[in-house]
């Protein structure tokens, strides 16, 4: 019978705090209280000063020791973050993780052209699509500036990111020859998306 009383006693509890939050979030004001207003901060401030005197002098004590001690750590880690000095971006270790994730199908002297030429439009206040076409421009020179547009729309309306997945899709899409051997489009779409992953390195 007590164990009935508990379960009916701790239900009507949560039914209870359910309505309290419902009515919370159908509130047109979410947040009732506002630091820049006067009364919701003195209505703040009382019931900080409440909440203090409910509490013994060593639970007060208790509370403003470990509220020290957390900014402390929190001080101590933003200044070892700070401290860590910045990895240097290296075009070279760009290469070759290119290389290996791209299992060495591109010509070095070209996998080179690409990733310099991304570093140095990288800061050029031009869109994405203009530094993907201008980038493996040089290397299609015979490619009209409209088709090689059409072949980085793709590359322009995604998201930079600097993880490999989607190079790693490309270079599974394109039939594993040698480069020779490869179309030009698919040529020019591997291009591509070494070019907008040099870029996404870069950024980040």
């Amino acid at each position: 019978m007590a164990s009935d009383l508990t379960r009916v006693s701790v239900s009507t509890q949560r039914a209870a705090l359910e309505f309290e939050l419902l009515q919370l979030v159908l509130k047109d004001e979410v947040y009732p209280w506002s630091m820049d207003r006067e009364n919701d901060l003195e209505a703040l401030t009382s019931l900080e000063s409440n909440w203090a005197e409910a509490l013994s002098d060593e639970e007060n004590m208790a509370i403003a020791t470990a509220g020290q001690q957390f900014f402390q750590q929190l001080d101590q880690a933003w200044q070892a973050a700070d401290a860590q000095p910045a990895t240097p971006f290296s075009l070279a270790t760009l290469q070759a993780s290119l290389d290996d994730t791209l299992q060495h199908r591109i010509p070095a002297d070209l996998l080179q052209q690409l990733t310099q030429k991304a570093q140095a439009l990288a800061t050029q206040p031009i869109t994405l699509a203009e530094q993907l076409v201008q980038c493996v421009q040089e290397a299609f020179p015979h490619w009209d500036v409209e088709d090689l547009q059409v072949l980085a729309r793709p590359y322009a309306f995604a998201m930079r990111s600097p993880n490999t997945q989607k190079l790693e899709l490309v270079a599974k899409s394109v039939r594993t020859v040698a480069w020779s051997e490869l179309s030009e489009i698919e040529q020019a779409r591997l291009s591509l998306a070494i070019v907008h992953y040099t870029l996404a390195q870069l950024a980040d």
